[in-house]
């Protein structure tokens, strides 16, 4: 996994924050709350390796683009690619989506692309805080 570079932002009057590059900045984490985890009932009636699949993927959607989707270099994440970066077989990580699909954990959009709900929420309200 590659981690981000921590450098220091600066504003520009025509955009978001950027590093010094000129690239969007990366933020290191994202907000995680066990109370919702551990009460989440949808959540909850999935197998223990379905939700370490969902935590996983929950990280690489931090690194998605937009933020929360399973999507990079404007591709979705296809099921073959999951697999390898969780090192699962396919059969396996289609066998667990569909456990956490029917059990509501995550979305799809209009390309199918997976993301999860709250993760788009909260970039939104950080979007309006930021812009305000």
């Amino acid at each position: 996994m590659r981690y981000a570079r921590t450098t220091r932002a600066k504003t520009t009057n025509d955009g978001p924050a950027t590093a010094n590059r000129g690239d969007p900045v990366k933020r290191p984490s994202f907000q995680f709350y066990p109370g919702d985890w551990l009460t989440d009932p949808d959540l909850q009636a999935c197998s223990i390796e379905a939700q370490g699949l969902w935590i996983n993927m929950m990280c690489y959607m931090h690194e998605g683009e937009p933020y929360g989707y399973l999507r990079r270099h404007g591709k979705v994440i296809q099921n073959t690619t999951l697999a390898r970066w969780v090192r699962l077989t396919t059969d396996k990580v289609d066998a667990l989506l569909t456990e956490l699909e029917e059990n509501h954990v995550f979305s799809r959009d209009d390309e199918g692309c997976m993301y999860s709900r709250r993760m788009v929420k909260d970039e939104n309200i950080r979007e309006i805080r930021a812009a305000a």
